[in-house]
This record gives structure tokens, C-alpha cells and sequence, in this order.
């Protein structure tokens, strides 16, 4: 159980994660949208969201080249480049999960995809953080496609029918990846 003064460090602390300011007063005024049903929870999420910021900082730290707003991964030169771009951000419904809200390898059908999320996956073991995702429909590829080639990476539907996908390095297997 968390002592009150703690506790009192734990809220304040939780309220600066959401940005809340100070009132009039000079007192900090918490808004009613603002989490914090159980104080124990609210500690547990913002320390497993601390973990998500961390490994998406760890990531951009090892692929730190960018276009168009993504991070890319690249392999090869010249005309034989291969690449791989993606977007993580912490999940807000999950909290310890990274989103990849973006990501794109070209050229396709060539095993670039499949290479850059094993990547992803291995760094996400490595730093005990699932991965989430929404299987779009607007690209190149068919929703249906996508959905087989995440399943095939081992994603799987967070219910039946969805197209919200998660993956974890404590319930899966990773093609290529030794678990301890």
C-alpha cells in the first residue's frame, strides 16, 4: 500500500504525465477526465507507459534516419536498396504495448516486411514490450493480406473479427528468435 505522502508524490506525478497546470490559486487542479480510479493502477500504468517511451526512444535511437515522418530501416544501396518504413507510439488502451501505427517496406514481396517486424519483435522481446497494431485498408495491400502477413509475424486479433492485432514476446514464438 502506497503511504500518503507517496501517495500525494504519485498523483502529482501522474497529473504531470497528462499535462495538467495549476489553477488560479497556484494549486493543482486535477480535471474528471483524468485516470485515476485505483492510485495503485494509475502508478502501474505510468510506469509501463514509461517502459513503451523508452523502447520506442531505443528504436529511433538505432534507426534514427527518417523520411517522410517515419523511421526507416534500410538495407542495400543504389538500385538494390530495400527498406522499411514504421511509426511506434505508446498505446493508450495498453498500457507496457507499443502501437506500430505506421509500416511500409518496399519493394514488396520480397521478405522486407517480414525481415523489419522480426526486427521490431526482437527489440520489443529484448525490452519485454508488446506490440499493437491496426490492419488498415486504404493502402497497396488488401486488408486481408495484411491481416495473414501479421498473423504469419504472430500477431493475432484482440477479439474475433478485428482488425486491432497484438503481439507478445511471452505468448509467441518470433521466426528466427531464441527465447531464454
Amino acid at each position: 500500500m502506497i503511504g500518503s505522502s507517496n501517495r500525494a508524490s504519485a498523483i502529482y506525478n501522474a497529473c504531470g504525465e497528462y499535462g495538467i497546470q495549476r489553477g488560479i490559486s497556484g494549486r493543482q487542479t486535477i480535471p474528471a477526465w483524468v485516470p485515476v480510479p485505483d492510485l495503485d493502477e494509475s502508478v502501474l500504468r505510468l510506469a509501463q507507459d514509461q517502459q513503451a517511451r523508452q523502447f520506442i526512444d531505443r528504436v529511433y535511437e538505432l534507426y534514427p534516419q527518417t523520411w517522410q515522418n517515419n523511421h526507416v530501416m534500410t538495407w542495400g544501396e543504389g538500385d538494390e536498396q530495400e527498406l522499411a518504413m514504421f511509426e511506434l507510439v505508446p498505446n493508450p488502451a495498453r498500457p507496457g504495448t507499443v502501437e506500430v501505427k505506421w509500416f511500409q517496406a518496399y519493394p514488396l514481396r520480397r521478405g522486407i516486411g517480414s525481415r523489419a517486424m522480426r526486427e521490431l519483435q526482437r527489440l520489443a522481446q529484448a525490452a519485454g514490450v508488446d506490440l499493437s497494431l491496426y490492419v488498415w485498408d486504404k493502402g497497396q495491400v488488401s486488408a486481408a493480406k495484411l491481416a495473414r502477413f501479421y498473423r504469419a509475424q504472430g500477431f493475432r486479433p484482440t477479439a474475433k473479427g478485428s482488425r486491432s492485432m497484438t503481439w507478445s514476446p511471452v505468448n509467441e514464438t518470433v521466426p528466427g528468435l531464441k527465447f531464454l
